[in-house]
């Protein structure tokens, strides 16, 4: 049963068409589709001619746009940088379930063409907000800085070592994993590298020697310079997907556009929700100038039930789950939809399904590869052999379960899949989720392995010999990871902070520039500053008397030694907070200066205002709840908090009824809870709340004292807010331990969650999730750990791949000193 499935009957109602024969053979591709639902409130119509025109956008073509709610519609027309596509822009959204009439006409050739199409009753609020494109970051000050062949690095920059070096192929190796972008040598030494605030995806080479990168759901070019040039959106307000993003050669661009809508499943599947939401997943073509000249639309094409291994009676079904696209050898689209466990082969011209490789819709007979493959990524052609394809078959769904890379040649005639060559690792490996297969110029292939408790680097040869492997020595996962001749050099620092009770830290780098004599460093209370304040040969600078209680800017450039000085680098600002130990670290804890140094964080306006009275006290009102309390939110960032040392944290409120307040100190990610306070209540009576508490994890220089309100509707007032650091600090046992099990996230959790625990000492861990009665479902981690934290991830599957059932779980880690046990809930 198809999401469309109505389509057909759509289309004899509601089309009308009249279409002279010179338009017909002409009209090339149309969008949205006769009789399409579920089309954009912001769409576009795009009409694409087979080859280029001479169009006078005045005298040759007009759109008369109608709605049937909103009426007559005004817009712009464009045509795109390809000579053959019409664009028309609405100047206003159509209103949600109106039916939009259509009149394409062209006065000189006396031809028009009529049809029409339905808006969707759902609304698009889910494209990612964009704001200041920042490229720098904080380092998290974990521990000093260091020095690795010339490169200065923060304390907590990962650790890559390979473990098998035997003649690997030239190159350099692309990888990124947290906030990182890395290129690094076959040493595993730094060549360059990139942090940030967000999660980093995808760092590729793409055409015209360009980098790409995901900057959480935000695709940005870099050049050879290591400059940021561009970013991307996907257009019609749909939210940009993170898995994958392609800078072609003629500057076009493809994304994977995320659109969720809502389905009754109840007439597909006995005991459907009759109001699940469909995630859905659709490609856009953008050109130069970013319109959308090409949209392919999963609905039109993909049915839900095809989604094989999917819970067709969830409240949330990711029926396509697209992770990748490719451009065929001969100019078309290759699309990998996990869910579907299918490859398909789309027609770039008029988005028209060639073929359909794996799942319920295949259509070819796999030779000698009789359990084909099951929720695979990274579908890529492989370049000089036209018909060779190959994938990361992640095997989700072989019995038993193993991942491998896999190439196969498809003869479109006989219409079968021959697997010419593949490489699975002796034992078997297992990499439920990411990955990707990247074929050498040489023949030798390289195997991403994405997931932490796995290689994350393996090159073989043809004859599957490994002659390269690498990983971090800390666990981590990573999306992909490529090998790239490389030569890139940039023309200026690169330039980040790193902030302490007692002084500032710049940390610069001019990556694969080799002459430098020194830096000079520019500071200032004002933007670009131009004031030197020092200079080094060193790559890093301690920075101690500044302008304190203030925000100071920060540039650096380099000179060579022929005495040219760069361009500035990249600007940093900083709020400079140096204090002594019994010092507050909150700034503006008592609301005098009003909410500076503080953000407000409300999920929907109109559940919650704040205000700050006369007597300096900060008032949230919260108007009505959900299920998330934080929805409602006080912040204040850039908090170092250093392991071992006890804090006390303290601040005056009250409510106007009993209720329920929390109050945490946590890493910037909200996932760690360093003060482990609790819930707290709160009644009509104002009251000083003090609480002691040890950093028993490792210093975080970024982290954040959050406030949440929404657990129950009505007003809360806060005031002198303190948090310092205690003179004599008195160690309590929970900061001897060597283990400690941290809060999974997200918790509740549908699909994934992400559970870490940090050792002191290396050690044997087990960690295992139960279910409510006690029985063990199955074991994520039985071995000897190393030091540091740990990142695992469980998909709500048992032992055997059944996915669990809507409820509470529980994590439980075991190691040498001690037993903890955290909560987990599967919402589905």
């Amino acid at each position: 049963m198809r999401i469309k499935f109505i389509l057909s009957i759509l289309f004899l109602l509601f089309t009308e068409m009249s279409v002279a024969d010179s338009w017909d053979t002409d009209i090339q591709y149309l969008h949205p589709l006769p009789g399409s639902r579920l089309v954009s409130q912001s769409t576009t119509i795009i009409l694409r001619f087979e080859k280029e025109h001479v169009i006078n956008l005045e005298k040759d073509v007009s759109f008369a746009v109608y709605g049937s709610r909103s009426g007559p519609c005004i817009g712009e027309t464009v045509l795109s940088s390809d000579s053959r596509t019409l664009i028309f822009k609405p100047s206003a959204e159509f209103q949600s379930g109106e039916r939009v009439s259509v009149d394409i006409s062209t006065p000189k050739h006396q031809d028009d063409y009529q049809y029409t199409f339905l808006i969707s009753t759902t609304r698009y609020n889910n494209q990612q907000p964009l704001g200041e494109h920042n490229d720098f970051a904080f380092s998290d000050g974990r521990e000093e800085y260091r020095i690795i062949n010339g490169v200065s690095v923060p304390g907590d920059f990962p650790s890559f070592k390979p473990s098998v070096f035997n003649n690997p192929s030239e190159g350099m190796i692309f990888i990124s994993t947290g906030n990182y972008l890395m290129i690094l040598r076959n040493d595993g030494t730094p060549y360059y590298y990139r942090k940030t605030n967000s999660r980093l995806w995808g760092f590729t080479l793409q055409a015209g020697g360009m980098l790409s990168f995901m900057d959480g759901a935000t695709p940005n070019i870099m050049d050879k310079r290591f400059e940021i040039i561009d970013y991307y959106k996907c257009g019609h307000g749909f939210k940009t997907d993170h898995h994958e993003f392609r800078y072609l050669k003629n500057g076009h661009t493809l994304l994977i556009a995320e659109d969720i809508q809502e389905e009754d499943m109840s007439l597909i599947v006995p005991g459907g929700k009759v109001n699940a939401r469909i995630v859905g997943n659709h490609i856009q073509e953008l050109d130069r100038d970013k319109n959308v000249i090409f949209e392919w639309r999963c609905w039109d094409h993909y049915d839900i039930a095809d989604a094989l291994h999917e819970n067709l009676k969830a409240y949330t079904i990711r029926s396509v789950h697209m992770n990748a696209i490719d451009v065929d050898y001969d100019g078309h689209y290759l699309v990998s939809s996990r869910r579907l466990d299918e490859v398909t082969k789309i027609d770039r011209s008029t988005g028209e399904i060639i073929w359909r490789l794996g799942g319920r819709k295949n259509q070819f007979t796999f030779m000698n590869d009789p359990d084909g493959f099951t929720y695979q990524h990274d579908i890529r052609a492989v370049p000089g052999k036209p018909g060779h394809y190959t994938l990361m078959d992640n095997g989700n769904y072989h019995d038993p379960k193993y991942s491998r890379a896999v190439e196969y040649r498809l003869d479109i005639v006989t219409m079968t899949a021959e697997k010419v060559w593949e490489y699975r690792h002796t034992p078997d490996r297992y990499a439920y989720w990411m990955g990707n297969v990247q074929r050498l110029p040489n023949g030798n292939t390289v195997i991403g392995w994405s997931t932490n408790q796995l290689p994350k680097m393996t090159e073989v040869t043809p004859g599957k010999e490994i002659v390269y492997e690498g990983d971090f020595s800390d666990r981590a996962n990573s999306y992909r990871v490529h090998r790239y001749q490389w030569d890139g050099k940039a023309i200026r620092p690169y330039l980040f902070v790193e902030l302490y009770p007692d002084k500032v830290t710049l940390l610069f780098n001019q990556f694969g520039a080799c002459n430098i004599e020194k830096f000079r460093i520019y500071a200032d209370i004002h933007e670009h500053p131009t004031t030197l304040i020092d200079s080094t040969d060193n790559t890093y600078i301690h920075l101690t008397s500044l302008p304190n209680m203030s925000t100071n800017y920060f540039r650096v450039t380099s000179v060579d030694s022929s005495g040219v000085e760069s361009d500035f680098s990249n600007e940093v600002s900083a709020f400079i907070n140096l204090y002594e130990p019994g010092d507050n670290m909150i700034l503006n804890g008592d609301f005098s200066d009003q909410s500076r140094h503080w953000r407000i964080e409300i999920d929907d306006p109109d559940m919650a205002s704040w205000d700050i009275d006369d007597e300096d006290q900060f008032h949230m009102q919260v108007n009505y709840t959900r299920t998330n309390p934080a929805d409602v939110k006080l912040i204040q960032q850039n908090l170092r908090m250093v392991e071992g040392v006890s804090y006390q944290l303290a601040f005056d409120a009250y409510a106007d009824q009993d209720r329920i307040l929390d109050v945490k100190v946590l890493d910037a990610s909200l996932r760690v809870d360093y003060s482990r306070i609790g819930s707290l209540i709160l009644t009509d009576e104002k009251q000083r709340y003090v609480y002691d508490f040890v950093m028993s994890d490792e210093t975080d220089s970024e982290s954040q004292i959050v406030f949440y309100f929404a657990h129950a509707a009505g007003e809360v007032v806060l005031d002198n807010i303190s948090l310092k650091q205690r003179p004599s600090a008195v160690i309590e046992d929970i900061a001897v331990k060597n283990s400690m099990l941290f809060s999974n996230y997200p918790n509740p959790f549908n699909n994934q969650t992400m559970v870490e625990y940090r050792l002191k000492v290396a050690t044997h861990v087990s960690l295992k999730v139960y279910d409510v009665l006690g029985r063990e479902l199955i074991t994520l981690c039985d071995r000897i750990t190393d030091p540091g934290v740990h990142r695992i991830s469980w998909d709500g599957l048992d032992a055997r791949g059944r996915q669990m059932p809507s409820g509470i779980y529980f994590f439980r880690l075991k190691s040498n000193d001690r037993e903890q046990v955290h909560k987990a809930i599967i919402l589905k």
